[in-house]
């Protein structure tokens, strides 16, 4: 067995061979996003029909007011891994409305291109599971944990007094 680019040769049994998939989401990698914290320069979250803006002072690489829970979020980010990867034909797949997603993430990048990143979150695909999601402008879809959603939820509100 040789592969691209290694000078190294294997010996395998055939029968062996003929066990691996030839499904290429097999062998990808499951990290599917890796933001550098320093390099988000805005974060827009969409969630429960609610909308969070906030914008880092490029002087003070703070954010905008009471918006400390964002460094947690973006720690999060660096690198963002996906539960499983998921076949852009299978049945769970058609479960994701970009359109009305559970929760949308915007983050603005800094640098020559200012591009920016969307992060879409959409069903559980069975209840207290895993959620479907994807990333704009990529065919990858992916599954998120409930523990890694949860991480990218806003903090909830303090209850009045």
């Amino acid at each position: 067995l040789a592969i691209a680019g290694d000078s190294a040769v294997a010996r395998m049994d055939a029968s062996a061979l003929l066990d691996f998939t030839l499904d290429p989401l097999a062998y990808r990698s499951r990290d599917v996003l890796a933001v550098v914290p320093d390099d988000v320069t805005a974060v827009e979250l969409a969630f429960g029909g609610q909308t969070w803006r906030h914008v880092r002072d490029p002087e003070t690489g703070g954010w905008n007011g009471s918006a400390a829970w964002i460094a947690d979020l973006l720690a999060g980010l660096a690198p963002l891994r996906a539960e499983a990867l998921v076949d852009s034909a299978s049945p769970a797949a058609r479960g994701l409305d970009r359109n009305a997603p559970f929760l949308t993430l915007t983050l603005q990048l800094a640098g020559q291109t200012g591009l920016a990143t969307t992060l879409w979150i959409g069903p559980e695909l069975a209840p207290g599971g895993p959620r479907l999601a994807t990333l704009r402008g990529r065919e990858l879809l992916f599954t998120l944990s409930p523990r890694t959603v949860l991480a990218l939820l806003p903090p909830a509100p303090a209850p009045a007094e």
